[in-house]
């Protein structure tokens, strides 16, 4: 295929700072999300202690709910009644029902004690899953905008950017296509990172369109279905609607809800073949309600690991069925696929391992474009020298990308890390322990950035990679100390997804350790024109013209 290269200039300038834009930010969203594909095992992983009572049997719940709601009649706002065996509590609500994320919140857990008493503990627990997703839908931008988070709406923005770069990248490869599709060159630096670049890109384009797509539509939905709602149905002219005003919460008669029992037995009927694994009762609002988590692996589901389904906590009559995996006709069923194609909630997990490693190399694309960009845009002199024998200097541009680059992606990185271990430490030391957590990462994240600023990128990549891989070993050695060390406060592994997650921390520390000394070994080499060259620039004691290889 044949393309004129005015067009492809064109594209290439388009996908060049398109991508720029967009790539460092996408490069936390990445990695932040592949690690969201285990959020539940992560927050598990995260808590001292897993289960504050013994699970019960479903007859059990129906004489201890009203005792509980007769205790705590505002835990009805939003309770979780949990029916798995492994939940930490039959009954899990926030100390202050908050329907977004909240730092300060402690929960609360009840269930019966060995004597078949109801009894209610609280306390703060780890977020760590909650803070990753976070950092995954935001990219680490603070602020609110009405109840969005302002890094929702830039990422939407970067998103759409990310899309055009696609398009663009895509339409820069064809006239090669089918000739450079599996070409990885190591003969030249800037060549095997066009052609790692190229590889990665090309194949997992569906998944990148599918991500970019997606995300565009989560973050501005609320905006789009505010204006269709204006044109669709708009107000009669002079008229004003009225704000919706919510009941007292002592308005509503416990006494009359339903026995758990019964609406678990009519979520049952209308699952579509799920498991009903919790009921959530939410009782804050005009519209009284309880939503059933249904658990269907044969089938997606909108939500990250399950489906729902809404029942009326009085009546027990279906409010909404739209959300029930596998169920769905038409429109519905197109919104499920799309949602779960975002989450990765099907399949297993198979597809959940399938979509971390896509999340790593969707981070390492991102990176590599802004690498060979580097590479293409810095100075190439004889010897690293200027005509005029001076040593040469890279443009201001280039520098200062390179540093961007690296110290973004490894403030992130290293941040993370950061986290992970101290999520293991911290809680016998502070009382609230998401805080901590919270400004570890962000400060963290500007240390090594200003770092990184102030000495550049080659002096300071390979020391950050290696304290990286450092972190991360530090935390499955922490887990096996934990039994060693009863003062600390550090558990040990206790279940195999635990476990899992050591290994796989253990693994992204030996695989960050043998990048570093790799990237050691070609820095050592670099040119004395290249960006990652760590010598000082002196003069030539003669300055013959010998051309220095492409590093």
């Amino acid at each position: 295929m044949k393309i004129h290269g005015s067009v492809l200039k064109v594209y290439r300038d388009l996908h060049s700072w398109v991508g720029i834009c967009a790539g460092l930010l996408l490069f936390i969203c990445f990695v932040a999300g592949s690690l969201t594909m285990f959020e539940p095992e992560i927050n598990r992983w995260s808590q001292p202690q897993l289960q504050r009572f013994a699970p019960v049997d479903v007859a059990q719940y129906d004489v201890l709910l009203p005792q509980l709601l007769a205790q705590e009649p505002a835990a009805a706002a939003d309770l979780t009644i949990a029916l798995s065996s492994d939940a930490p509590a039959p009954f899990v609500w926030q100390q202050t029902p908050s329907r977004g994320f909240t730092l300060h919140n402690p929960q609360c857990f009840a269930g019966p004690d060995a004597g078949k008493l109801l009894q209610i503990r609280c306390e703060a627990t780890s977020q760590l899953g909650q803070l990753i997703d976070l950092l995954h839908r935001t990219a680490g931008i603070p602020g609110l905008a009405g109840h969005h988070y302002v890094g929702e709406i830039v990422m939407g923005v970067a998103a759409l950017l990310y899309f055009i770069a696609l398009v663009s990248g895509l339409i820069l490869l064809l006239p090669n296509l089918i000739r450079d599709f599996f070409t990885l060159r190591l003969d030249s630096a800037k060549k095997f990172w066009m052609d790692s670049h190229n590889l990665l890109g090309i194949t997992s384009l569906p998944f990148h369109i599918m991500i970019s797509l997606t995300v565009v539509v989560f973050a501005f939905h609320d905006p789009i279905y505010d204006q269709l709602e204006q044109w669709v149905a708009p107000s009669a002219p002079g008229s004003t609607v009225a704000a919706a005003v919510k009941p007292p919460r002592d308005s509503v008669d416990l006494a009359t809800l339903l026995p758990v029992s019964k609406l678990v037995q009519t979520a049952q009927q209308h699952a579509n073949g799920a498991s009903v694994t919790e009921l959530r009762l939410m009782l804050s609002g005009p519209r009284k309600t309880v939503r059933a988590a249904l658990d269907a692996p044969k089938h997606y589901s909108r939500g990250a690991r399950t489906g729902y389904l809404l029942l009326d906590p009085f009546s027990g009559k279906v409010q909404n069925a739209a959300m029930v995996p596998g169920a769905q006709p038409g429109y519905a069923a197109i919104v499920d696929l799309l949602f779960a194609s975002h989450f990765g909630s099907y399949g297993g997990y198979g597809v959940k391992w399938l979509y971390f490693l896509l999340g790593i190399s969707g981070a390492l694309l991102f990176y590599s474009g802004n690498l060979l960009w580097l590479e293409s845009r810095r100075s190439k002199q004889v010897r690293g020298y200027s005509a005029e024998g001076q040593p040469v200097r890279q443009p201001a541009k280039v520098v200062w990308l390179a540093a961007l680059t690296t110290g973004i992606s490894n403030g992130c990185l290293l941040g993370l890390a950061v986290v992970f271990l101290a999520t293991k430490w911290l809680p016998a030391l502070v009382n609230e322990v998401n805080s901590a957590l919270l400004t570890l990462y962000y400060l963290t994240f500007g240390i090594v950035l200003g770092w990184t600023l102030l000495q550049g990128a080659a002096k300071t990549a390979v020391p950050q990679l290696k304290l990286c891989a450092l972190l991360l070993f530090a935390v499955p050695l922490s887990s096996m100390l934990g039994p060693f060390l009863p003062g600390s406060g550090v558990w040990p592994t206790r279940e195999i997804a635990e476990a899992m997650l050591d290994l796989t921390a253990l693994l992204l520390s030996f695989l960050l350790f043998s990048g570093a000394t790799l990237l050691q070994r070609r820095f050592r080499n670099a040119a004395s024109d290249s960006i990652w060259y760590q010598g000082e620039r002196t003069l030539p004691d003669n300055n013959l013209p010998e051309r220095n290889p492409d590093c």
